[in-house]
């Protein structure tokens, strides 16, 4: 298990919510993975612009209404 995946299941066995958000940029392959990998889903894509650069960004959402929905880590 590496670093990224201990810190998530560690934050997913204390998180006192009922969803959980992360923001990655779409063109970012490797980070898209990790949270599919740990059961997020694209629920919104933004495009902005940001200190003269066109940006895309997916907010991915978990949803953890019970520990069982909750993936393996």
């Amino acid at each position: 298990m590496g670093a990224g995946s201990a810190l998530l299941g560690r934050l997913l066995d204390q998180a006192p919510v009922r969803n959980l958000v992360a923001w990655v940029e779409k063109e970012n392959r490797k980070g898209r993975r990790f949270y599919e990998k740990h059961g997020f889903h694209a629920v919104e894509e933004i495009e902005e612009e940001f200190m003269g650069f066109r940006t895309r960004t997916l907010r991915c959402l978990l949803v953890l209404e019970t520990k069982q929905n909750r993936p393996e880590m």
